[in-house]
């Protein structure tokens, strides 16, 4: 029994270390929409769908980066990310900072972390 207490305590350990939240505070950069169902990037070194990066965010866990060095920031195609894209492209549009938050365990297929949530400052 303390055998089995001590495996599910590892467990539960290991499995909560992997997953960390990152947050950071900088002006967008670069903003990029494209269609996830095409093949085709359109710029290279470039990921589908709607992404931006934040200016000096180059460090988040496992979250895969851009040729830039940067962490590229990808947004969900649904009502939640639609809302947080608007906010990206008004901060762009304002010259505004933004205070986001990702989590690396939170990705797409290809490494790119998904934004959790964001405040325009």
């Amino acid at each position: 029994m303390r055998s089995l207490l001590i495996a599910c305590l590892l467990a539960a350990t290991c499995c909560n270390a992997v997953a960390a939240p990152y947050t950071a505070t900088g002006t967008v950069t670069n903003v990029q929409s494209v269609d996830p169902s095409t093949s085709t990037t359109y710029y290279p070194g470039s990921a589908l769908g709607d992404w931006f990066v934040l200016s000096g965010f180059t460090a988040a866990g496992n979250c895969h980066k851009a040729d830039t060095g940067q962490i590229l920031v990808e947004v969900k195609n649904d009502v939640a990310g639609r809302r947080q894209y608007t906010t990206v492209l008004t901060a762009m549009t304002l010259g505004r900072t933004v205070s986001i938050a990702i989590d690396d365990s939170n990705r797409d297929a290809n490494g790119y972390c998904y934004l959790v949530a964001m405040r325009l400052n």
